[in-house]
C-alpha cells in the first residue's frame, strides 16, 4: 500500500472521530456510562477504513490533492456515515445495543470528514514549494531555485 501512513493517520482519526461524537454529545462520562459506545467504535474501526479503501483513497498521492480527489473523501464519508446507520440500526434491531442517540452518528460523520479532510490538505500544503513575493515578483525559496533545470525556449516570439 503506497500511503499506509496516511491508513494507519486515518484509523487513529476515526478513533478520535467516535471517541469525540460521544464526548461531545454525553460529556466526559460518556466512555463510562454509555453502553453503546464499545460496539460503535469497534463497528467504525472496521466499518469506515474498508469504505475509504474502496472508495480509493489510499491510491491516490496527496501530496499532488485536487479538489476532485477532496470530494471522494467527501463522498467517502458520507458513505461511511450512511453505512455506519444501518450498522447501529442492526445492532438495535437485533438487541446488541438497546438505545443509541442519532446525534451522535451525525457528529462522527463530521468529525471523520474534517479529520480526514485535513489530514489530506495537510499533506499537500505540506509539499507545496515555498513561495515568496518581493517586488511584485514570486520568487521560490533557495532551494526549490536550486532544483530546476535551465532551458532556452526558442521560437516563442509573437512575430
Amino acid at each position: 500500500m503506497r500511503n499506509r501512513f496516511v491508513f494507519v493517520s486515518d484509523v487513529a482519526a476515526v478513533a478520535i472521530a467516535a471517541f469525540g461524537a460521544f464526548v461531545l454529545r454525553f460529556d466526559w462520562w460518556a466512555v463510562q456510562y454509555r453502553s453503546e459506545f464499545p460496539a460503535f467504535i469497534a463497528t467504525a474501526l472496521i466499518v469506515k477504513p474498508a469504505i475509504f479503501f474502496g472508495f480509493g483513497l489510499y491510491r491516490r498521492y496527496w501530496r499532488y490533492a485536487t479538489v476532485q480527489d477532496l470530494n471522494s473523501v467527501v463522498y467517502a464519508c458520507g458513505f461511511g456515515g450512511v453505512l455506519m446507520s444501518l450498522f447501529v440500526g442492526l445492532m438495535l434491531f437485533s438487541g446488541i445495543i438497546q438505545e443509541f442517540s442519532r446525534a451522535i452518528l451525525v457528529i462522527d460523520t463530521t468529525l471523520t470528514l474534517l479529520a480526514l479532510g485535513a489530514i489530506r490538505m495537510s499533506l499537500r500544503v505540506v509539499h507545496e514549494p515555498r513561495v515568496q513575493r518581493w517586488n511584485s515578483r514570486w520568487l521560490f525559496g533557495q532551494k526549490e531555485s536550486l532544483v530546476g533545470k535551465r532551458v532556452a525556449v526558442v521560437g516563442a516570439g509573437g512575430g
